[in-house]
């Protein structure tokens, strides 16, 4: 069964709070999946490339979690075992401790649905 990192970003601004979540398939051999988000990171910033430097000094040097998810190509990714998902996703936010079932079964009327 293949494992799946999910990158919950926070954008912590209590009158606009904002949850991103972006998905990584995580290949087999990968030990610690954060450990390995984070190199790609670092060695996309570090790459010295055009690329990189144009982006860094677009930002100002505050590279952030999304700037690295928009502008970091997915092969930096993939070279450290993580193959990113791109789907579009319908979050449910629940009360974990919601009553789902506030009845017992057997306690319901035959003609109730």
């Amino acid at each position: 069964m293949p494992k799946i990192l999910n990158l919950v970003a926070e954008v912590r601004d209590y009158k606009h709070p904002e949850v991103y979540v972006h998905s990584f398939e995580v290949r087999v051999d990968v030990q610690d999946p954060e450990f390995a988000l984070r190199a790609a990171v670092r060695e996309y910033v570090y790459s010295g490339s055009e690329e990189s430097k144009n982006v860094l000094e677009d930002v100002n040097g505050d590279f952030n979690w999304g700037d690295a998810m928009l502008h970091i190509p997915d092969r930096h990714f993939y070279k450290h075992g993580l193959t990113r998902l791109r789907q579009d996703a319908v979050d449910i936010h629940v009360n974990h401790d919601e009553l789902l079932c506030p009845v017992m079964p057997y306690e319901i009327e035959e003609d109730e649905p």
